[in-house]
């Protein structure tokens, strides 16, 4: 089945309580990029923007693997960052995340304090993820899980008090003006069924909601839920619940979702 004809595919991103909004967010036809500036540091708005900008490009211009596409998207949004004109200052960083469709599969990576997660509703139309790009860093990922549950009045799965502590200590990686070069990111490809969502979000969103959130918000809004709806209800909920970082969500659902069980 041919699932990329129809994609709905939204974006929404506020402000919140920062003075200004560091991240970036575009979407099209099958595809979506967000960056996260690092905040605290010089030009992280103007980072995100530019890495965003020239990842959005890149994925225009790129030949039509998308694999292939996504692997160099971090080199490409460096060179964009080292290349600004005025320039950068050298310590302007960002976080970067995409993910396109093609061919029924979705393709994602993610960089810092991005994350793509694919999530699809089982067994009694109950939503949970099928793949992440955090899953690479599964300690990280369960920890802020945690936090996020018991902020939302959850009880949350046990984790070690070594392992939570382990996943406090890691630096954050990201796309940066200076730095030594970093191995390839690893592309994380998910074959797509009917209703699947490709959830897009910055740290301001997943730290607060965390799984247990986005399920939540997935359930209330329904299994024909539009794009655009749930972009702006997850940023909604995640403000309301008091982050205090710029929130942005971007969203592509696969048409035909019925809410039925699609596992196999």
């Amino acid at each position: 089945m041919n699932l990329d004809p129809g994609l709905d595919t939204a974006r929404t991103s506020a402000r919140g309580r920062r003075v200004s909004n560091e991240d970036a967010v575009v979407t099209g036809e099958g595809y979506a990029l967000i960056a996260d500036g690092v905040g605290g540091g010089p030009d992280g708005g103007r980072a995100a923007a530019l890495a965003v900008d020239a990842g959005e490009a890149w994925l225009a211009a790129a030949p039509g693997d998308p694999l292939a596409a996504l692997l160099a998207l971090p080199v490409v949004a460096a060179d964009a960052l080292a290349t600004a004109d005025p320039p950068l200052h050298p310590a302007a960083a960002t976080g970067l995340a995409a993910a396109r469709v093609r061919g029924g599969i979705g393709y994602a990576v993610a960089i810092g304090d991005c994350r793509v997660t694919v999530l699809r509703r089982g067994l009694g139309g109950v939503p949970g993820p099928v793949s992440s790009t955090a899953d690479h860093d599964g300690l990280a990922l369960a920890a802020r899980d945690v936090v996020a549950a018991l902020h939302l009045g959850r009880q949350p799965e046990v984790l070690a008090a070594d392992a939570a502590a382990d996943a406090g200590r890691r630096l954050l990686d990201a796309v940066r003006v200076h730095g030594p070069r970093r191995p390839p990111v690893p592309v994380v490809a998910t074959p797509l069924e009917p209703g699947d969502v490709l959830l897009l979000t910055t740290d301001g969103v997943h730290d607060v909601l965390g799984s247990v959130g986005v399920q939540e918000v997935l359930v209330e809004l329904g299994p024909q839920v539009a794009a655009e709806h749930l972009s702006q209800e997850l940023v909604r909920r995640a403000l309301a619940l008091g982050s205090r970082d710029n929130c942005t969500a971007a969203v592509v659902v696969v048409p035909g979702g019925t809410g039925a069980d699609v596992t196999r």
